[in-house]
Formats: C-alpha cells, sequence, structure tokens
C-alpha cells in the first residue's frame, strides 16, 4: 500500500511537471487555455494564417449594417489571415443565449461585443477571460489610458491588475432641433433655466408641445430618467455591495430633486403624465414641425433625416442634415443646482470587446486582440461607429483626423455630450437590471403626481424591493 501510494503522488508530481513546461499537454495558465502554439515570424510578430472567429454581437438594430460594414472591412484588409463571422442577438435575449453557448460549448462565439454592464455576470459564471495573459504572449497590446477613465475604469471588473474587456464607445439620448424654428426663440439652452423659459414661450406661442420624447420607449426610463437622478447627485447603489441607500442623506435628497425634476418638465410635455406619446407620435411632431425638441436614440439621425425629408418637398436627406437639423445634449436639462459637477452628467450605456472562455487557442485569442485594436483605435472605422450612434471612448481615435473631421460627428454625435468623462454609465454590478426595474417604477409612481407629499414611500418602497432582491439572490 505505501508503495502504491509512493507510485500515485509521483505520478502526480511528474504530471505538475509537465504541466508546467507544456501548455499544449495539459491546458496550461488557464488564462490562455490553449491547445496551440502561437505562430511567429523571426521578429516576434504574430502570423495569422486562415484564422477564423466566431463574433457575437448586442448590435441588432438599425446600427447593425454600419457594425457589419466595418466588421467586412477588417475581414477584407486581413483576408486570407483573419476571417471574423459576426451574428447579431437581440439585447433581449443576449446574454442568456450566449451564456447557455458557453456553458455547454455549443457553437459558442470567441468574441462578445455587448453592454459593458453585463459583463460582471459573465465574469461571476466564469464565462470569460482575462486579456493580460494573451496580450503579454503575442505582443498585440491596449493600454487603457487611451481611453476615457470613467468607462475604461471598469475593465479590470473589479479584478485588480487584471483586464476583462476593453471599451469600445458609449450611446444615451440625443436632442435634436429645427434651427430655423428654435432661432425664433433664441439660443439653444444650456441650462434648465433656459430650457424652460424657451420652452415656455414656444408652447405659448404656438400651442404645441416643445418636447417631444417618447414616454412607451425603454430608454425613456433607461437613459432619460436615470440622467435626471444623476444630475441631482445620486448615488445608484454601494459598490462595496451592490445595496441601494436612496433614502439616506444627502442621497435621499438627490431622489426627491430627481423626481421634482422631472415632473417640472411635465408642465410643458403633459404626455409625460398620461405616459400616451409613443415612438411613432414622438417623431411625427418632430418631421411635422410641431414640437421644437425631440429626444431619442443619435443611432436614428439617418433615418430621422429621410423621415423629415419625404414630409417636406424638395428636401433631401442630406440636406436636411446639413441645413436644418441641430443637436444638442440632455446636460443640465435636469440638475435643480447648476453649480454642481454632476449637473452635466449624462447617462447612457457603453459596449465593450470581451473574449469568452471557450476561445481556447491562442491564435484565436491573438486575433482578438488584433481586431480589438484595429477597431478601437482606427479614426476611420471609429467614424464610421460614431456615424452609427456611438461616439468612441478612444483617445486614439478621437483625436484622429478622420474622426474630427466627419461630418455626422462634428454636427450630431459629438453634441449628444458635453464631453466624455461627464458620461456615467450603471458601472460593475449583476443586477443592473433590477436597478432598471426599480427606477422605472419609482418614476411612473411619482412624476405624474401633483405633490412631493409621497415621495419619500416610494423611493422606500423602491429601494426596499431592490435590497431584497440582492439579498434574495446573494442567499
Amino acid at each position: 500500500m505505501k508503495f502504491k501510494k509512493f507510485v500515485s503522488v509521483f505520478a502526480a508530481l511528474m504530471a505538475a511537471i509537465v504541466c508546467t513546461f507544456s501548455l499544449a499537454a495539459c491546458g496550461g495558465n488557464d488564462n490562455l487555455g490553449t491547445t496551440e502554439e502561437l505562430k511567429k515570424d523571426e521578429n516576434g510578430n504574430v502570423v495569422f494564417d486562415g484564422v477564423e472567429l466566431r463574433f457575437s454581437t448586442v448590435v441588432s438594430g438599425t446600427d447593425k449594417t454600419a457594425l457589419q460594414q466595418i466588421v467586412n472591412d477588417f475581414n477584407d484588409e486581413y483576408d486570407g489571415k483573419i476571417y471574423i463571422a459576426m451574428t447579431p442577438i437581440s439585447s433581449h435575449t443576449f446574454e442568456n443565449t450566449v451564456m447557455s453557448q458557453i456553458k455547454f460549448d455549443n457553437n459558442a462565439p470567441d468574441l462578445i461585443m455587448s453592454h459593458n454592464k453585463s459583463h460582471k455576470q459573465f465574469l461571476d459564471n466564469n464565462y470569460i477571460r482575462p486579456l493580460n495573459d494573451i496580450m503579454e504572449l503575442s505582443g498585440i497590446k491596449v493600454n487603457l489610458s487611451d481611453y476615457a477613465e470613467g468607462i475604461a475604469k471598469y475593465s479590470s471588473l473589479g479584478q485588480d491588475g487584471k483586464m476583462y474587456n476593453v471599451p469600445i464607445d458609449i450611446q444615451s439620448l440625443m436632442v435634436y432641433y429645427n434651427k430655423d424654428t428654435l432661432a425664433k426663440y433664441g439660443e439653444v439652452p444650456t441650462n434648465r433655466e433656459e430650457l424652460i423659459a424657451i420652452c415656455t414661450e414656444y408652447a405659448e406661442d404656438t400651442g404645441e408641445l416643445p418636447i417631444s420624447w417618447a414616454t412607451d420607449y425603454d430608454f425613456f426610463y433607461n437613459y432619460l430618467c436615470m440622467t435626471a437622478f444623476m444630475q441631482n447627485g445620486a448615488k445608484m447603489y454601494n459598490t462595496s455591495n451592490y445595496k441601494a441607500e436612496w433614502t439616506t442623506e444627502p442621497n435621499l435628497q438627490a431622489f426627491k430633486d430627481g423626481i421634482a425634476s422631472v415632473r417640472g418638465l411635465i408642465k410643458h410635455v403633459p404626455q409625460l403624465a398620461q405616459g400616451d406619446l409613443s415612438e411613432t407620435a414622438s417623431t411625427n411632431l418632430f418631421i411635422q414641425d410641431k414640437c421644437l425638441f425631440y429626444v431619442t436614440v443619435p443611432w436614428g439621425l439617418d433615418d430621422l433625416a429621410a423621415a423629415y425629408a419625404k414630409n417636406h418637398s424638395g428636401m433631401t436627406a442630406a440636406k436636411v442634415k446639413s441645413e436644418v437639423l441641430g443637436a444638442t445634449s440632455l446636460s443640465r436639462w435636469f440638475a435643480l443646482d447648476q453649480t454642481k459637477d454632476y449637473a452635466e452628467k449624462v447617462y447612457g450605456e457603453s459596449h465593450a470587446f470581451a473574449m469568452t472562455k471557450t476561445c481556447r487557442d491562442v491564435n484565436k485569442q491573438a486575433a482578438i486582440m488584433e481586431f480589438i485594436k484595429w477597431f478601437t483605435q482606427n479614426g476611420k472605422q471609429g467614424a464610421k461607429w460614431a456615424a452609427a450612434g456611438h461616439i468612441s471612448v478612444s483617445k486614439i481615435i478621437s483625436e484622429s483626423d478622420e474622426y474630427k473631421n466627419n461630418s455626422d460627428v462634428k454636427n450630431f454625435i459629438s453634441k449628444g455630450y458635453p464631453g466624455i468623462d461627464k458620461f456615467e454609465c450603471v458601472g460593475i454590478t449583476p443586477f443592473y437590471d433590477e436597478l432598471g426595474k426599480r427606477f422605472t417604477s419609482l418614476i411612473t409612481n411619482t412624476i405624474n403626481k401633483n405633490t412631493a407629499d409621497d415621495d419619500f414611500n416610494q423611493i422606500k418602497t423602491a429601494q426596499d424591493n431592490y435590497n431584497s432582491a440582492v439579498e434574495f439572490a446573494e442567499m
């Protein structure tokens, strides 16, 4: 028995030694998980030869055409070296679909492009790999200092020293206006007081709604209302335990102010209280010149210009974009105290790239880094993606001439944000869906009331329901 035990221990020891020196034999570094050798030339550069990548993206709306074109450009440039097969998946099913594919290793993607907020879930389930080791092995590296700090700070997903994703862009709501119509009433408002003044004058003069936005649209609650809270200093959750602290000062006052700020604009947009302004109706008001400001998602710019041109004889979409449309942001629209730094904040979401656990071949992993670097540091492609409604968080792209001189970026997309560092997203939490649900219930249960008497109770109810869900998940 002692001899058998010795043989077993010796065999285990030898296996461990072999594993240390042979990645191919034993899986090696689990962060690489490779079963292949990385091909390099005499200069140490990676040689790509017919590498195929499966790429799943949450981009599945009107902007998927632009993304596919960018992927096609990459495939053309790397013909015979790297080929990327893109699969768009609806945002409503993306996480469940992709996580299931990874879990069962069933046609799983090698690379994902999805909202940064969901990547904590992927990490908690051990479905994505850190990028550090393949960057070191391949020499194909990205430096997070080249990306907007407010977004890049989430790339570690809370794991010090690790890089799990690379940020791509940000997106929130855009405010469009008719330049000639606005000129009759004044300048583009730069704060809440100016906004209310110009909206009041327009409504009294025309009898029309000054602001058109869709109350049946998810983005109204996900982006606009969250912006209202943030511009008044609200903190969504405690980053150490994910719990909501909405009834604790100064957060309580920030939440009350956020509600009051949205409620105040209802005087100028009564449909908000009734909840009966659909996306189609909201668009029609603008293209029929029956509103002053139109709040919508930025990736609908081309469709909006085409719809406006169709409704006005002698106009073309190009002419609408060059002569009719102007753009600005929601910055300072809701801040009751305009002196605070957070008064400029705009809330939205950010796309990021991440590598899946089922991508085990280092040649594929290196190809992923090559594509990520190309996508997030190529000014020409960055301009294409921004023109589709997604402003780049890459400093390399934003400082390039191709990007700065793109007409859509210069005249519209860049106008939707007061500055990249003023943008806020939900951060690192696995409970972002529950947060959205509770914020929605809080807004719908308060903004259509004439007084603030019940605001505290509604805030506490939303907070307690959210915290109960967090506690249940952690049991």
